[in-house]
């Protein structure tokens, strides 16, 4: 979660969706405890900065199609610096994407919207569309706009050397893994028509 007190501005940091160019855009701002986390993590630790911030602050939350999204969780946690031991005792459930899926280890961003009770977003925000809509945010309250763009898990090496690939389609081998993200990611299909 990222707030920008001094433009009442709050962003949901979904991971996986800009969280860090959030963070290069809005360097003013400060987060919450943790880079990522839920509005009910505030409300449950600090109910009088959750009041301010839904009753006064412009909150907003970025959004992915869910299959993009998937991929990029999946090269995220296979990420060399990230597969540690945990990870290397379920080795073969992380050596393909649709083990990685199909064995429940993706992280839906449902997580961290649909299912938080407390969540309240005046706008919800494309990451197929994100500097557009940063630079507009910069633009309506008077903050310089800098253009950053992260390509963390595409430079990244990851355990098992695969290539980050230019489509998210490529990597859904089987029509189940497909369905899976599907039935995750209801919510996001549904509200915002995404289309795998």
């Amino acid at each position: 979660m990222w707030i920008v007190d001094n433009n009442r501005l709050f962003f949901m940091r979904v991971p996986k969706t800009g969280s860090h160019t959030i963070y290069q855009t809005f360097r003013g701002g400060r987060g919450f405890r943790a880079m990522h986390g839920k509005m009910g993590d505030i409300y449950r630790s600090d109910k009088k900065l959750y009041d301010k911030i839904v009753n006064s602050y412009k909150k907003y939350c970025i959004i992915r199609n869910p299959w993009d999204h998937a991929v990029s969780r999946y090269f995220h946690d296979i990420d060399v610096k990230r597969f540690g031991k945990r990870q290397l005792e379920k080795y073969d459930l992380y050596k393909s994407f649709d083990d990685y899926i199909l064995n429940n280890l993706y992280e839906p961003q449902q997580n961290t919207t649909f299912r938080d009770d407390k969540i309240v977003i005046d706008e919800w925000i494309r990451f197929e569309n994100l500097s557009q809509e940063l630079e507009k945010i910069c633009i309506d309250n008077q903050i310089k706009f800098i253009k950053h763009h992260s390509n963390k898990n595409i430079d990244r090496e990851n355990y098992f050397k695969y290539k980050y690939p230019k489509d998210y389609r490529i990597m859904y081998k089987k029509d189940e893994t497909i369905e899976m993200v599907s039935r995750l990611s209801e919510n996001e299909i549904k509200i915002f028509n995404y289309k795998f």
